[in-house]
């Protein structure tokens, strides 16, 4: 069986994926992957898609193709939803920088409350990875820039921004 090497100009996320301990690659579980960048038709960002006050971009090259997602309207109504499926396993790559905060994930209609809370521009890095899935179902990951742990995010911390920069699917070929 082939397992995922990494090749000449794959991500730094698909880098974390091949060696994540709690979600091993070389096995019958997957063996090869399809990169979705933050710019691709298929995310639905919500709301009104892109533009001032809404969802915007940033260079930086830290990130997949140089570019990433962002949001820093903190509200549940925020959102990037991407439907998929023929996957066994996925992992989102998202920008940790000074105004990321709590945010939330929810797939197949389990919502994991997360902070990417940090001091520092860390460029893009794993900001939630989910193994396990059955390759015949279709599934919707959705990325909303609230957690309802923390409601006072903006108020605590003058911004409260999410970040998408890639998602990875991982298959079974």
């Amino acid at each position: 069986m082939r397992c995922l090497q990494r090749t000449r100009g794959e991500s730094r996320a698909a880098i974390w994926v091949l060696a994540a301990k709690r979600m091993p690659v070389c096995s019958h579980a997957a063996n090869n992957l399809t990169s979705i960048p933050d710019d691709s038709s298929d995310w639905q960002l919500l709301p009104n898609g892109r533009g001032a006050n809404q969802w915007d971009f940033s260079v930086a090259p830290g990130q997949a193709g140089g570019r990433g997602t962002f949001n820093c309207r903190y509200a549940p109504e925020t959102k990037a939803t991407y439907n998929f499926t023929d996957s066994v396993a996925v992992v989102l790559a998202g920008n940790r920088w000074p105004d990321a905060h709590s945010y939330s994930i929810t797939l197949d209609g389990a919502t994991t409350k997360l902070d990417a809370t940090g001091s520092w521009d860390d460029g893009s890095t794993v900001i939630f990875a989910q193994g396990g899935l059955d390759p015949k179902k279709q599934y919707t990951l959705e990325v909303v820039n609230y957690n309802e742990d923390d409601p006072n995010c903006k108020e605590e911390n003058g911004a409260c921004c999410v970040s998408v920069d890639e998602l990875l699917l991982l298959h079974v070929s």
